[in-house]
């Protein structure tokens, strides 16, 4: 009896205790943290494998930010990766595509000179080839489109590669003019003009050099020198206008996502000059979608077969061809890789630095999270990560 009383004495102040204590809410703890993927080569192009998150130093529009995560994400190739487990043949499934890459290749066929680009576009397909059984593949060429959206079918988008070819004229006259020449004409500097006929024609007053059939027909050597330079560079802006178009429309076409899009961009150069304002979508567009463009610079060989001289400044020729490219580069955060004889270097080295990237997260600051676009800067404080770039 006395011992149920106690026991019942004592369920009553418990009672009481639950009654007056206060109530308690559980309290819950999170980090908002952002995730960006970052590419880390040394200089051959071969990603560094052991950083932490230590090693970097991130900032969002100049002002440093904690890294509390820092990744390394290794991709095989098929070659390396280990076979996938075989399966039932009566049903599919995509277990296997976790972690696979999203890679477009681009063949700007307007800048390619007919038969001048094959050698580079069949080891484009060898590098499909190459890619992990997990990469989504897509190909299109520019200016006119999508040719394969992204698939897993790597064999259909090889064989339709080995279909492309260029659509460029070789030249639109006789004579040894370079764009750079042709520029100098377009832009009306008088001192590069004269050279250039010089060159090409001879004095009018001694008719030596050229044509060296006096002065008529130096002067209708200038008349051809002048013409000839005249419709290569129109042609050249053209072409470049015609290509940013086409690659403003594959942008666009790519939805806002968190997967790294690799657009390898094949072509013999995006003649920008003085209009790189055509470029100013691009920041912007390319960030929302997550792209990243590695343009590979088919670069003409000063004896090739189509030319009926080689050209008279082929190295400038080259940094004109290619300082559209380098403007594609730099803005969406890729490379440019020249072609010149071996194209399966290119490739190969190309697909080096794509074998594997870094998966930072730091947590951004309350102001960061507006809505509005901010640049962000990542560097690797280790000196031998001096080819680290974002």
């Amino acid at each position: 009896m006395s011992l149920f009383l106690a026991s019942a004495i004592g369920l009553a102040v418990l009672a009481a205790q639950a009654q007056t204590a206060p109530s308690r809410h559980p309290f819950r703890s999170a980090v908002d943290v952002v995730r960006v993927d970052v590419s880390a080569i040394d200089g051959s192009g071969k990603p560094i494998t052991d950083l932490t998150a230590a090693d970097f130093d991130l900032r969002v529009d100049g002002l440093a930010r904690t890294i509390v995560t820092a990744q390394f994400v290794a991709v095989p190739s098929a070659a390396t990766a280990a076979p996938a487990a075989p399966r039932p043949t009566y049903y599919s499934t995509n277990a296997d595509a976790v972690g696979g890459r999203l890679i477009m290749v681009v063949i700007d066929r307007s800048s390619i000179v007919a038969g001048r680009g094959k050698a580079a576009i069949q080891a484009a397909s060898r590098f499909v080839q190459q890619l992990n059984r997990a990469d989504r593949v897509a190909l299109a060429t520019i200016p006119h489109g999508p040719q394969v959206p992204f698939t897993a079918d790597h064999a259909l988008v090889e064989r339709k590669i080995q279909e492309i070819d260029g659509t460029a004229l070789a030249s639109f006259g006789i004579r040894n003019l370079g764009i750079t020449d042709a520029l100098a004409f377009d832009r009306k500097d008088d001192l590069e003009m004269q050279n250039i006929v010089e060159r090409e024609c001879g004095n009018a007053t001694s008719g030596v050099g050229g044509r060296g059939g006096g002065q008529s027909d130096v002067l209708i050597c200038m008349n051809e020198v002048r013409s000839e330079a005249l419709a290569t560079a129109q042609d050249a802006r053209e072409r470049a206008r015609n290509s940013i178009r086409g690659l403003k429309t594959l942008v666009d076409s790519l939805p806002p996502s968190e997967t790294p899009t690799m657009m390898v961009l094949i072509s013999e150069g995006l003649v920008v000059d003085r209009e790189l304002s055509q470029l100013n979508w691009l920041d912007a567009r390319a960030a929302a979608s997550h792209v990243t463009i590695y343009s590979l610079h088919l670069d003409p060989s000063t004896t090739d077969a189509s030319q009926a001289r080689p050209m008279a400044r082929p190295s400038r020729d080259r940094v004109i061809r290619e300082e559209g490219l380098q403007q594609l580069a730099q803005a969406t955060r890729g490379d440019v890789f020249r072609i010149i004889s071996n194209s399966d270097f290119a490739f190969q080295r190309l697909a080096l630095e794509l074998s594997g990237y870094y998966l930072l997260g730091f947590e951004p600051s309350p102001g960061d999270r507006n809505g509005r676009r901010h640049d962000i800067a990542v560097a690797v404080r280790r000196l031998a990560a001096a080819g680290t770039g974002y």
